[in-house]
């Protein structure tokens, strides 16, 4: 079947994959149709679970199912230690979950990490890509010297003090580590924030995912020689105050996907959903809406 048909408003699964690890799922459906089209969520972090995804995309329930995920070890998804968190067991895992679902094709949307882990989806699996919205991701390793020369320019003693205790070289040992570490970096993350004493960012995070990536995945990654193999519509779209995926690093190379829209967007940092909701809302809205009948014909 092209699409998952789901007659339920809301549906929880725990989805065992092939090595034993089970995945927790909410597939949600709020339109009158069941066979609409769906929107599969790609969390960020890396190592956050779905929860706060749900909250910024159901303006979009009403027209599209929206399937969300914790990817292994995060959320509701079965808790893990000792395990490796790669690009390549991510997108297995997403991949395990469609086929499970019965899901032929797919919509994707993906921010920071999940923006990332998007263009590796959609580079391995194109056949089971039809559009996909990148969000603030980056398409290689370049993104962490960039982001350094970044806070070096624009951040106060504080946030480089942080960066270099905990994130540059995964070293996040506890949840009051990470919390600590937002507070002090929101107002880099959300230019809004930029004066606020208070941590909006109030999440949960497998830090063993968050530093693992940061001290061996994130140090060699690279898909720029791959961004042609995408046979997906993208919607990329940056905040032009971004620091940590600087938006130069992706405009000199995402004229090479096939059918690309690109938008950098003005005043906004690195959470375009804070600093400029309604046109991150309209950007997402006109781009499915765009390409709805390529694929509910």
């Amino acid at each position: 079947m092209y699409y998952h048909k789901c007659n339920e408003s809301e549906k929880k699964l725990r989805i065992k994959i092939s090595d034993g690890i089970e995945i927790y799922c909410e597939l949600i459906n709020e339109t009158e149709n069941p066979y609409a089209s769906v929107l599969m969520v790609f969390p960020g972090g890396p190592g956050f679970d779905s929860l706060i995804y749900k909250n910024q995309l159901m303006f979009l329930k009403e027209k599209y199912q929206l399937l969300f995920f914790d990817p292994r070890g995060c959320g509701k998804s079965t808790a893990l230690s000792n395990q490796n968190y790669t690009f390549d067991l991510f997108s297995r895992d997403a991949s395990e979950i469609l086929e499970h679902l019965n899901i032929e094709k797919v919509r994707i949307i993906g921010t920071s990490f999940g923006a990332m882990a998007g263009l590796h989806f959609a580079i391995h699996f194109p056949q089971k890509v039809e559009t996909f919205i990148c969000i603030g991701g980056s398409p290689s390793f370049a993104f962490l010297e960039q982001a350094k020369k970044n806070l070096s320019e624009r951040g106060s003693d504080e946030q480089k003090e942080v960066c270099d205790r905990f994130l540059w070289r995964g070293q996040f040992q506890t949840q009051e580590d990470y919390m600590y570490f937002m507070q002090v970096m929101a107002p880099l993350y959300a230019i809004s924030l930029k004066g606020t004493l208070q941590n909006p960012y109030q999440l949960t995070c497998n830090l063993d995912a968050l530093n693992q990536f940061f001290a061996n995945e994130f140090e060699h990654f690279d898909f720029i020689d791959r961004l042609s193999e995408i046979t997906a519509s993208v919607l990329w779209m940056v905040g032009e105050c971004d620091w940590i995926n600087d938006p130069c690093l992706i405009e000199s190379v995402v004229h090479t996907i096939h059918d690309i829209h690109f938008e950098k967007v003005l005043g906004s940092g690195h959470s375009i959903s804070k600093d400029k909701n309604d046109e991150y809302q309209k950007l997402i809205t006109e781009f499915l809406s765009a390409h709805y009948n390529r694929t509910n014909r």
